[in-house]
């Protein structure tokens, strides 16, 4: 059920602050100020679980400074760099092959490629898999992850270094090499320049170069753009208004209150200039 109404999500996680939090489709993940994840939501099929549970397996003793989420798999980046998945894939098709080397990708008949656990299986299977607990990347072992992106069925990772690396389905050119094949292993993204942050949405690949210039890639109102272009815009997520979602791809606002003017002014002294930022853009 989905309501226009603002609506206060209550979760009791004792004395945990939250720092940051990352939606999927059907679930959500938070991290707490000591680094550790908890989910909610739909998982492992039938089973929906509306009360916040940490994370276990690996997670449990590492730091997480970094969560994304796509439709229906997470990533998460520790305070040393190293790059974990895990998620939940469904569907009445074949496996063809599991790469165990990179963990985080199935290759299937249809072509398609998702992501989930390295584990050994034999083909003509069918598959129905529940990756609960998050599995190590090893595909980008030696790279100090500082960011990870996660767009529908593929994803962004960023390194120390300012390198960017891509992998899963690419009929959209949203993996940014210039081609349409599915990469099962993170492939470097030939950019102009080295890259400060990154982002993505559905099909949509997004990153800021180091002169601030910000790069789109992938499906652009109904385009396929196969690599990295330039655009004229200033912010990392107005690109995502290059997107054929109908998407609101700014900050807002809005409150129940009728006294908005004083809710502006909190905002304010926090520092976010929230309708400033959404309204006023200097682009166009």
């Amino acid at each position: 059920m989905f309501t226009s109404m603002l609506t206060r999500v209550d979760i009791v996680l004792g004395d945990k602050r939250i720092v940051d939090i990352a939606c999927g489709s059907d679930h959500a993940l938070a991290l707490t100020s000591d680094g550790k994840v908890y989910g909610w939501g739909k998982n492992s099929g039938s089973v929906n679980n509306y009360k916040p549970r940490q994370l276990k397996g690996e997670l449990e003793w590492t730091k997480i400074v970094h969560i994304a989420c796509s439709s229906i798999f997470n990533m998460g980046v520790t305070d040393k760099g190293i790059l974990y998945g895990w998620g939940y894939y469904r569907e009445s098709e074949q496996i063809q092959s599991i790469s165990i080397e990179t963990p985080f990708i199935i290759d299937i008949t249809s072509a398609k490629s998702l992501f989930g656990s390295g584990v050994a299986t034999s083909a003509n299977v069918q598959s129905e898999m529940h990756y609960i607990y998050p599995r190590k990347i090893t595909a980008v072992s030696g790279k100090a992850i500082v960011k990870v992106a996660c767009g529908l069925q593929h994803a962004l990772v960023l390194t120390d270094e300012g390198e960017l690396y891509a992998w899963g389905k690419n009929d959209r050119g949203q993996v940014g090499v210039n081609n349409n094949l599915q990469f099962c292993a993170p492939t470097m993204v030939d950019m102009p320049e080295l890259v400060l942050d990154i982002a993505a949405y559905d099909n949509l690949s997004v990153a800021v170069g180091s002169n601030r210039i910000v790069y789109v890639w992938g499906d652009c109102f109904g385009r396929n753009i196969k690599a990295p272009i330039p655009t004229e815009f200033s912010r990392i997520h107005d690109a995502f208004a290059y997107t054929r979602m109908r998407v609101m791809h700014k900050p807002l606002t809005v409150s129940p209150n009728k006294n908005v003017e004083e809710v502006l002014n909190i905002l304010e002294s926090l520092g976010f200039g929230v309708l400033g930022t959404a309204f006023d853009d200097p682009v166009g």
